[in-house]
């Protein structure tokens, strides 16, 4: 929880955002290999 102290509000927010994007864009991923898998 010292994290969200020592860094300001607008970093945290960058670092979900990019966690998010990086989930987002490996389940794009995934998805597109089952499809090559599975033709």
């Amino acid at each position: 929880m010292t994290l969200s102290v020592t860094a300001p509000s607008g970093a945290t927010h960058q670092m979900a955002d990019a966690w998010r994007r990086q989930t987002s864009l490996r389940r794009l991923y995934t998805a597109i290999g089952v499809g090559l898998l599975i033709t």
